[in-house]
């Protein structure tokens, strides 16, 4: 799936986001995922920004990303992604960037 190696694109990532059926982010799958999604923010917050930017009314995709963000993951990575969310989130995502703060520090007090 794309959706678990670090070389696909953000917009590989968004479709295979979409096209998700929820039941299937569980177990080893969810890990996969989330440990994707969560360090592609840290290194490519840019593509990130361009694909939260371009589907701003598509949910699934931002539910996926707020599910990632949990205590399975390294905690840097999370950090890295909270920080970038805090110095790098374009005024127009500003809600966005919100939630994933919130569910990255929830991750970490877990």
């Amino acid at each position: 799936s794309a959706l678990m190696t670090m070389k696909s694109s953000w917009p590989a990532l968004y479709l295979a986001a979409a096209a998700l059926p929820n039941r299937c982010f569980d177990g080893y799958f969810a890990e996969g995922i989330s440990d994707t999604i969560v360090r592609k923010m840290g290194q490519d917050w840019a593509g990130f920004i361009a694909v939260l930017s371009a589907h701003r009314a598509e949910e699934r995709f931002m539910s996926l990303v707020l599910r990632s963000i949990n205590a399975t993951l390294d905690p840097k990575d999370i950090k890295l992604a909270a920080h970038r969310a805090t110095t790098e989130c374009p005024e127009t995502l500003k809600k966005q960037c919100f939630f994933i703060l919130e569910k990255a520090a929830a991750a970490l007090r877990e």
